[in-house]
């Protein structure tokens, strides 16, 4: 960053300068962390939240990053554009940057950067530089979703799951085609294998825990938080990893669980990425 209020992007072909201009209208913090987004990328539909705290390991993470959850619409396992997990927004230099962030344990790989140039009451945006790929501009637009009340009260929820049973299935078909090379893998997932379909379970219990539970063994289990306005479930195990299921009320209940399904092949695990759909049945 100069002294000019230009921004220095540094990229395989050499640097370059892209000017920055104040913002008219100021981007508020809680308005991206207090509801959900949609946003379209690359020919795809996402959603997306921004979370206001980070749950990955900060001594790997650079100062001022927090969580970027992040799915398709259609539920599809893999697309370019899942594999951003967390976001910061630089702020101080006139215009607002947005950095998304795709990490490999303690390293970045891919970073995309937004100058904010429009704020409104249910979006914000702006043009969009790739630190890969000097020649990548274009505008990312992300557009509020609305909070609807929701139909149950925290403890009116968990009442109604662990009163319910749980019927589980896969929302992608494993047998489709994938397209050849590397997959862009889902976020931090359970591992299930085939067995387990269909007998997965969730429940509540006492200790202030949330269990998901098969025949014979527990696929997550820990501390949790709920937030029914966004329709996300936190659960962070006994190790300290945070895991997003995401939550439905608007017909019943029902969880989406990111989840690897495998099988042990010559003494390895070998797995698909897919999306496990837990639902209550009263």
């Amino acid at each position: 960053m100069s002294a000019g209020g230009e921004l220095t992007l540094d990229a395989d072909s050499g640097s370059r300068l892209l000017p920055l201009q104040p913002a008219a209208t100021p981007l508020d913090t809680s308005f991206l962390t207090r509801q959900p987004f949609n946003y379209h990328f690359r020919g795809q539909d996402y959603w997306a939240s921004f979370e206001p705290a980070y749950t990955g390991f900060p001594e790997f993470t650079r100062p001022g990053s927090r969580d970027f959850v992040n799915r398709m619409v259609d539920w599809a396992a893999t697309a370019p554009g899942l594999e951003y997990s967390e976001y910061r927004l630089v702020e101080g230099y006139g215009q607002p940057i947005l950095l998304i962030s795709e990490r490999q344990r303690g390293r970045y790989v891919n970073t995309l950067g937004i100058l904010v140039d429009t704020v409104a009451a249910d979006v914000f945006g702006g043009r969009v530089f790739h630190s890969s790929d000097p020649d990548y501009a274009q505008e990312l637009l992300f557009h509020a979703l609305p909070v609807p009340p929701a139909p149950y009260s925290a403890e009116s929820f968990v009442d109604k799951v662990n009163q319910g049973y749980s019927r589980s299935y896969l929302l992608v078909d494993p047998a489709r085609e994938r397209p050849v090379g590397e997959d862009k893998r889902l976020p931090r997932k359970s591992l299930i294998d085939p067995g387990d379909l269909g007998r997965i379970s969730a429940s509540f219990l006492e200790d202030g825990s949330v269990m998901f539970l098969s025949d014979d063994h527990i696929v997550l289990q820990g501390s949790y938080v709920l937030d029914l306005d966004k329709g996300m479930l936190t659960v962070t195990d006994p190790d300290g990893a945070s895991f997003r299921v995401f939550v439905d009320t608007d017909n019943g209940i029902r969880f989406t669980l990111p989840v690897s399904v495998v099988e042990l092949e010559g003494g390895q695990l070998v797995g698909q990425d897919n999306y496990l759909r837990i639902e209550v049945v009263e």
